[in-house]
C-alpha cells in the first residue's frame, strides 16, 4: 500500500513534530527548570536562615546599613522562590490544559519573577560590594584580642574563667560598644568570635 495518494508519508510524521508542539515543549522545559531553580534557591535560604549566625548577619548589616529590613528583604527572596515554584507548576498546568489565560498569567508571573530576582541581585551585589567590606573589618576588629577584651568590659559580659582588666574607653570605643550593643551585645559578640 502507497502512502502517496494520503498525502503524508508515515516516516515524516514520526520524526517530526509541528511548531506548536515544539513551543509547547519548550515551555514546558522551561516551566520545568524554573521548578528546580526555585526547589534549590528555596533549600539555600531555608539552609541559610536556620544558620546561627544568620541573624548576626542581618544584625550587622541593618546597623551599618541604617535600616531594619534586611530580614525582610531575606524573607522576601525564600518568599519568591517558593513563588517560582508555585508558578511554574501553575505553567504547566496551563500549558497541557492548552488555556491561554492560564498560560498567559503564567508568562505575567514569571515576568514578575525575573524583575524581582533582578533586583535582589542588584541589591545582594551592592551589599556585597559595599557592605561586605565593613563587615570583615568589624568582625576582625571585635575579634582582636585587645579590642575584644576592651568590649567585653565595656558591654558588662561575663566572663567564667577569666579576670578581665578594666580598660580606658575613648569616645570611638564607647561609638563602638555602642554599635555592639544595637547588634545584641555580649551573645553577639561572642558568636561572632
Amino acid at each position: 500500500m502507497s502512502s502517496i495518494g494520503l498525502g503524508w508519508s508515515p516516516a515524516v510524521s514520526r520524526r517530526t513534530s509541528s511548531s506548536t508542539d515544539r513551543t509547547a515543549e519548550g515551555a514546558v522545559i522551561m516551566a520545568a527548570l524554573a521548578f528546580v531553580a526555585g526547589l534549590i534557591m528555596t533549600f539555600h535560604f531555608v539552609a541559610s536562615a536556620a544558620e546561627p549566625g544568620f541573624q548576626h548577619i542581618v544584625s550587622m548589616v541593618d546597623v551599618d546599613s541604617g535600616t531594619k529590613n534586611t530580614c525582610l528583604y531575606a524573607y522576601a527572596v525564600l518568599t519568591s522562590s517558593v513563588a517560582m515554584m508555585a508558578s511554574s507548576v501553575f505553567g504547566c498546568a496551563g500549558i497541557q490544559a492548552e488555556s491561554k489565560c492560564v498560560v498567559s498569567i503564567w508568562f505575567a508571573l514569571a515576568l514578575l519573577l525575573a524583575l524581582i530576582f533582578l533586583w535582589i541581585s542588584a541589591y545582594g551585589h551592592v551589599i556585597n560590594t559595599t557592605i561586605g567590606p565593613v563587615l570583615m573589618r568589624q568582625q576582625e576588629e571585635f575579634c582582636n584580642g585587645t579590642t575584644h577584651h576592651i568590649y567585653y568590659t565595656q558591654l558588662g559580659c561575663s566572663v567564667a574563667d577569666e579576670q578581665l582588666e578594666e580598660f580606658e574607653c575613648n569616645a570611638q570605643c564607647a561609638a563602638r560598644v555602642a554599635m555592639l550593643r544595637r547588634m545584641g551585645g555580649c551573645e553577639f559578640l561572642r558568636d561572632i568570635c
